[in-house]
């Protein structure tokens, strides 16, 4: 599938493609030619997860100005689960975009369409500003 067709659905166009490209790749993933480097959407996921909660804990605090920290965290916990996430992930058709291994069924599996909404948000990060992380996550 196109890049671009993936940068529409989710209304941000990447300066650096190799970031979400690195962020679609499943570590089951092999081929010299086309993934010579071994790349897959750990490190970008690992990132983006810690976004994800900055952005979250941020927005439900200016939100709900009177909430109690348990009042938040029950918030957060709802918008940063895997299950919220790999419904983001299906609604916009995610597993498409992922490159496993063949013969894998991953690319429908919860875990991993939430790892790489996570990763995208990290690649959304590293290729321009928290800003654009905020303008994904808070306007889905």
């Amino acid at each position: 599938m196109l890049i671009s067709e993936l940068e529409k659905i989710i209304n941000y166009k990447f300066n650096n493609k190799n970031l979400i490209n690195e962020a679609l790749i499943h570590s089951s993933y092999v081929s010299k030619k086309n993934n010579p480097n071994n790349l897959n959407y750990e490190r970008l996921e690992f990132l983006g997860d810690r976004v994800l909660g900055l952005i979250l804990a941020e927005y439900f605090f200016k939100i709900l100005p009177d909430a109690k920290e348990g009042v938040l965290n029950n918030y957060f916990q709802k918008s940063a689960n895997q299950e919220f996430l790999a419904e983001y992930a299906k609604k916009i058709n995610l597993s498409k975009f992922i490159k496993t291994q063949k013969g894998d069924n991953l690319k429908d599996n919860d875990s991993v369409l939430s790892d790489v909404v996570e990763a995208i948000i990290g690649a959304i990060f590293l290729d321009t500003n928290i800003n654009n992380c905020k303008t994904f996550i808070i306007s889905e």
